[in-house]
């Protein structure tokens, strides 16, 4: 009959953990302190580099403009300002070419270099008035002599006016009418003159006495004195000999030639030119 092997007992002392059993655990220990400490530390340095970055980038880019439109200063254009030196001191400050020392006395400007614009217009201190052009000389008509349309004698009574421009054998008197058509009239006294007078129209400019002694041509009326005070028919520019030139309604020129002066009188002999 075969011997049965009796089963061990269950033994009531607990068992020895291991040589190795020890180490393991405190290394595991070891480990979770040192990833609970790179948790905490994690954040920091990553906020710190962050930091670091942004610093960097604002100044290479410069700083964003505030709200109201102010831009905060920046670096310039010809290089970065001021800043610390690799040993915490402020570093000196990099000056460009064009700038000037500090400590010595500004540079006199350059005479090349334009102003800068005001927005606004120069006024000329002392703006330079042309003088007007002269006026052109008077201008004779081409044909200075023309067809004597009419000539005859006339006597011109005492504040009478004539129509030289008429084809009737008397000239068309008509007494104390000094009118537009009234083209050559006669007064003793005449007010504004002081003095016997030949009068045309009523208006100084179209009666003129001539210089000399004659004889006169139509040339002569072209180119009479009208309107001119010492060219007035009055007075001693009357007597005998003297000559008188007188521009009709119509345009035409007419030369008197006095013959015969008498109190309330006067006698001449026309022509009048086509």
């Amino acid at each position: 009959m075969p011997l049965r092997r009796s089963a061990p007992r269950a033994s009531s002392r607990r068992p020895r953990p291991r040589a190795g059993d020890s180490g393991r655990r405190s290394w595991w220990r070891g480990w979770g302190l040192k990833a609970a400490l790179a948790s905490a530390v994690l954040p920091l340095l990553i906020t710190a580099v962050w930091a670091k970055g942004a610093g960097i980038v604002q100044g290479l880019v410069g700083p964003a403009p505030s709200v109201s439109g102010s831009v905060a200063p920046g670096p310039s254009a010809d290089g970065p300002g001021p800043g610390p030196g690799p040993s915490g001191d402020p570093s000196p400050a990099v000056s460009s070419p064009g700038d000037p020392p500090s400590d010595g006395p500004p540079p006199s400007p350059d005479p090349t270099r334009q102003p800068p614009p005001t927005g606004l217009p120069t006024a000329d201190p002392t703006p330079t008035r042309k003088p007007p052009p002269p006026p052109p000389p008077p201008t004779e008509p081409a044909n200075l002599s023309g067809e004597v349309r009419r000539s005859g004698t006339l006597v011109m009574a005492d504040y009478t006016a004539y129509d030289l421009d008429s084809m009737a054998a008397n000239w068309s008197p008509t007494k104390d009418d000094w009118g537009p058509n009234r083209d050559v009239g006669y007064a003793s006294w005449w007010p504004d003159a002081n003095n016997d007078a030949v009068i045309s129209r009523n208006d100084p400019r179209y009666a003129a006495a001539l210089s000399g002694g004659g004889p006169w041509q139509r040339a002569d009326c072209v180119r009479a004195r009208y309107g001119e005070p010492s060219a007035r028919p009055v007075g001693d520019r009357l007597l005998e000999g003297r000559g008188i030139c007188v521009v009709t309604s119509t345009g035409r020129y007419a030369l008197l030639v006095v013959s015969r002066a008498v109190q309330g009188q006067l006698t001449v002999r026309v022509t009048v030119w086509e």
